[in-house]
């Protein structure tokens, strides 16, 4: 399958290296507003691949998304110091209207896959300016919260948050980042495996660590952007032991 990545920034980038790892393509192609930036997150995969998957790993422009089965979406303006997703909204839209045409002008109808924040509304958005069917719009929702909120919850029980292998399940729901809502009145969906999370086990009674677990997950995605214009993850984690 041939899977084009369009915006090769830190999440473009990182997405299109765990495919190659992961093998879940034949073929990827990186696309950015920068040409030459793709072509070299390209070549860095591409000499990955001989220690992966045999991956064919190309950048440059739209036209070479052509017979694209899937295109995942990681282009837009970054996040500024102190700014929600929401208004990344305005600015981000001007992208997208730009950038689904040419999409879909060369890869036809693909699978959109979006990881662009705010990410369930440009989704939303993503579905209207490219007139396919909701089905083959897809956004990553709050797949990275309940990851992180596992992650915090997999710390504090001394467990491992492996999905399939994992004792911590639970799960975030509403928009990603600030507006993610779970934590104490969804703290039932949790199941732990008792012979595993050892003397901390009683989570559900734990209604203390809880509490301080909701804030932590909550604010990962708006501490002040310190590293790599992203959240820096230690800033935010409570003192739970």
């Amino acid at each position: 399958m041939k899977i084009g990545v369009v915006g090769c920034g830190f999440v473009g980038s990182t997405a299109a290296y765990a495919m190659a790892l992961q093998g879940v393509a034949s073929e990827l192609v990186l696309v950015d507003l920068a040409p030459a930036l793709a072509r070299a997150h390209a070549e860095d995969i591409l000499h990955a691949t001989p220690f992966a998957a045999a991956t064919r790993v190309t950048g440059g422009d739209y036209p070479q998304l052509e017979g694209a089965e899937l295109v995942v979406l990681a282009c837009g303006v970054g996040q500024k110091p102190g700014e929600t997703r929401l208004q990344l909204l305005e600015r981000n839209a001007r992208v997208f209207e730009e950038v689904i045409p040419q999409v879909l002008k060369y890869a036809g109808s693909p699978i959109l896959l979006v990881a662009t924040n705010p990410v369930d509304i440009i989704t939303m958005m993503v579905t209207r300016i490219s007139g396919l069917p909701p089905a083959r719009v897809i956004g990553s929702g709050t797949i990275l919260d309940t990851a992180r909120f596992r992650a915090l919850l997999g710390e504090y029980l001394e467990v491992v948050a492996l999905d399939g292998r994992t004792a911590v399940r639970c799960k975030c729901g509403c928009d990603l980042g600030d507006a993610s809502q779970n934590w104490k009145e969804r703290a039932a969906v949790l199941t732990v495996d008792a012979r595993a999370a050892g003397p901390r086990r009683r989570l559900h009674q734990d209604l203390e660590m809880v509490e301080l677990l909701c804030p932590a997950c909550g604010t990962l995605l708006s501490v002040d952007i310190k590293l790599k214009g992203e959240p820096f993850v230690a800033d935010a984690m409570p003192d739970i032991k």
